[in-house]
């Protein structure tokens, strides 16, 4: 399928670069990660735009913005320049319509892929997480054996509980190494696997296995999806949200990307000869 051909390509990609920094904190990652972003854009944008029609359509609005201030004095002529500058600022968001458009297409899929190496952090050495497994309708979960199996870096923490309600099954598991863990999760025949991260090292957490489906293996990379006639349906593990340290503040990786890309698409944007405003 073309479009999990260009997921995994996409996942490979991000992968290799931000692989280069395991060692180091996640901000190099990220601004790194960022100042890519703003390139793409920036190119799509030269590439998509006539920068002469682009600041002829803004000098136009900013015109028949003047013109409000020129005419306030006469009701029927504000009137007139108010009709102006809602078609001059249609004419003007047209012109950027596109390149919006294709920035759009471009920087969601990355931002998607950023999540899984910046929106949570391995399980640390001693740590507990939880872990729940969903079934298909098909297997009762009060009804059904539902077999775990870790890993020497991963202990069993809790009782298996299971969740009518939700069909699933919930327990909690311990980090005992460093490394990749593995958690296997047998039904019946079945046997299907989650890796487990754990260390302090910048890498990508993959909390949730799921089937396959466009939109699905789309919003969660990193990991293949579940076979579409097993009986799970989903497995979740339950990884610590990462807080990035910026001085006293505290602040999550959409926070900081997306002000690490408007700042390089600021700083770029006139040496690259792109208009944006």
């Amino acid at each position: 399928m073309i479009a999990r051909a260009l997921r995994d390509g996409l996942t490979a990609a991000v992968d290799g670069v931000f692989a280069l920094f395991r060692g180091v904190s996640p901000w190099p990652a990220l601004i790194v990660g960022g100042a890519i972003v703003a390139l793409l854009m920036l190119g799509l944008f030269r590439w998509l735009t006539k920068s002469n029609e682009l600041e002829k359509c803004r000098n136009i609005f900013l015109a028949r913005a003047l013109e409000l201030v020129l005419y306030r004095h006469s009701l029927k002529a504000n009137a007139v320049s108010f009709v102006r500058l809602l078609a001059a600022n249609v004419r003007y968001l047209a012109c950027l319509a596109l390149p919006i458009l294709a920035a759009t297409i471009i920087v969601v899929p990355l931002l998607v892929q950023f999540e899984g190496w910046f929106e949570r952090r391995p399980l640390a050495v001693g740590e507990r997480t939880a872990v729940d497994v969903t079934l298909a309708r098909d297997y009762p979960v009060d009804t059904t054996d539902v077999a775990i199996e870790l890993s020497p870096g991963l202990r069993l923490d809790s009782p298996i509980v299971r969740i009518a309600s939700r069909n699933a099954v919930a327990f909690r598991i311990a980090a005992v190494e460093e490394g990749y863990g593995r958690l296997d999760v047998g039904v019946g025949s079945t046997v299907e696997r989650a890796d487990i991260a754990v260390g302090a090292t910048l890498c990508r957490v993959t909390p949730m296995r799921v089937r396959a489906g466009l939109s699905r293996e789309f919003w969660h990379p990193g990991a293949p999806p579940l076979d579409a006639p097993s009986p799970i349906t989903r497995i979740h593990v339950q990884y610590p949200e990462r807080i990035l340290e910026f001085g006293p503040y505290d602040a999550s990786w959409l926070e900081a990307v997306l002000v690490i890309i408007f700042a390089f698409a600021l700083l770029l944007a006139r040496p690259l000869g792109v208009s944006l405003f």
